[in-house]
């Protein structure tokens, strides 16, 4: 499954610089960087507090 989500996320990413380049040329570029920082950030705080919750399931079970 983590490859699939993978995979599908290379492609949306890949798609989207291409189209933000397309329309927007350079500045596009830039101000697509800025928004998959910002993406990316809460990507990982969310992944985070995923396993966070998971650990702790596992934690109380044994």
């Amino acid at each position: 499954m983590n490859e699939i989500l993978f995979i599908v996320t290379i492609l949306v990413n890949f798609i989207a610089i291409l189209l933000s380049y397309k329309f927007f040329k350079k500045t596009g570029l830039f101000v697509w960087v800025a928004i998959s920082t910002i993406i990316a950030n809460i990507e990982v705080t969310k992944c985070i507090d995923m396993f966070r919750t998971i650990h702790n399931i596992r934690k109380c079970c044994i």
